[in-house]
């Protein structure tokens, strides 16, 4: 699929932006701390697409979500993120007006200002809820649409969704088609042997990712609180962790599917335990998980045993801690992992706020192949089906 894409949509060479006004939709949901920008990573990472346009004479509308605001609230305001833009530029970025009702789009399509930015996206009802009269004044304010925002094209908000049927000339920026090429090479032909390690809370958010790739890996390496309904699932007694009862018996389909493939599926062998989790300093390590105790972590063995396969591979796909990652103590196993995948020498795709948070705290990041800017996208993707905003585009769907 995502081959496919990358065969029939146009990138920014296909583009004459000489005398002409892009909107590009980007992913500017920044951290923030007191109403400024926190971590500008997101908004860094589209500087290339931004460059490029304002390089061969074009002028840009750019427009970005920012939080969950419940319509319009001041603390949600774009405009700390559009100073933050200006900065990295050295360019003035101009935040447009909220009311829409006094504004005219093709006043903003005309404007001399190179750089325009829109307020908030989800300031506006229609943005999430769908909204034809939005579509076309957010339409009428340039000539060419561009989505360079990886990590929300899995959602069908109206930004992202609807409004490139607007547009005649639209595409991909080069954030967008970064993430597409390294993810088409782990899903197509990833060099061998490929190592799949999945963490997180949820078994439920990786169900279609796991049942995707089972025919195309080696090895999945489990962890975090997923991996405490898979061992619930085979009988193992987990003690009060965390688990997905309803989920028990999709569990075992997996793992059924696992050994008819003769994958080889790994799960901890030992655990991080402890009784409540704000008590970290009680925490131990044990192969069994007592009554009372619940796992917050990959043990030792644990980590001994994935580092082998991790070692050995070729290709990995890594989303998800291996524990409670925000609490240090719960976070040993996921810093170890993150250790050997960034000295394994393999190709490394790697995707989830936390896995990539901690590759950046150990210093490692540059020994990564590609670290994802969507967490979401990043295992729609690996569920081979592409994304909504993403396959829109597509000129021969």
């Amino acid at each position: 699929m995502i081959k496919k894409i990358l065969d029939h949509i146009r990138t920014l060479p296909d583009f004459d932006f000489q005398g002409k006004r892009a909107f590009v939709r980007v992913d500017f949901n920044c951290p923030m701390d007191r109403r400024e920008v926190a971590d500008n990573t997101r908004i860094e990472s589209t500087i290339p697409t931004i460059r490029y346009i304002l390089d061969r004479g074009g002028k840009l509308i750019i427009a970005s979500h920012l939080g969950r605001p419940q319509g319009y609230e001041e603390e949600f305001s774009i405009r700390p993120v559009a100073r933050e833009l200006g900065r990295l530029l050295d360019e003035e970025v101009m935040v447009l007006p909220f009311d829409l009702s006094k504004e005219d789009p093709h006043t903003w399509k005309a404007s001399e200002n190179r750089i325009l930015m829109t307020e908030n996206l989800r300031f506006f009802p229609g943005e999430t809820k769908g909204d034809d009269n939005l579509a076309a004044f957010l339409a009428g304010t340039a000539d060419i649409y561009i989505n360079d925002a990886f990590g929300a094209s899995h959602r069908k908000h109206l930004s992202v969704y609807s409004l490139p049927a607007y547009f005649e000339e639209r595409g991909i920026g080069f954030l967008v088609e970064k993430e597409l090429k390294a993810f088409c090479k782990v899903l197509k032909d990833p060099e061998k042997p490929y190592t799949v390690i999945m963490g997180g809370s949820k078994v439920s958010d990786k169900i279609k990712v796991l049942e995707h790739l089972l025919p195309v890996a080696d090895q999945f390496l489990i962890g975090g609180a997923m991996a405490y309904t898979l061992l619930k699932a085979k009988g193992v007694d987990v003690g009060s962790s965390r688990v997905e009862e309803d989920r028990l018996d999709t569990a075992r389909r997996i793992l059924d599917e696992a050994a008819r493939l003769n994958k080889d599926f790994i799960l901890p062998v030992d655990h991080c335990i402890v009784k409540t989790v704000d008590r970290p300093g009680e925490k131990i390590y044990s192969r069994q998980i007592e009554t009372g105790y619940m796992g917050v972590d990959i043990g030792p063995e644990t980590v001994r045993l994935f580092s082998a396969f991790i070692r050995a591979a070729r290709t990995i796909v890594w989303n998800g801690p291996m524990g409670i990652f925000e609490i240090p103590d719960y976070a040993v196993g996921t810093n170890r992992v993150a250790e050997e995948v960034s000295r394994s020498g393999a190709y490394t795709v790697v995707g989830g706020g936390d896995s990539v948070r901690a590759l950046r705290a150990l210093g490692v990041g540059d020994e990564i192949g590609h670290m994802s800017t969507g967490g979401g996208a990043s295992l729609k993707l690996l569920e081979g089906n592409g994304l909504p905003g993403i396959n829109v585009l597509l000129e021969n769907p």
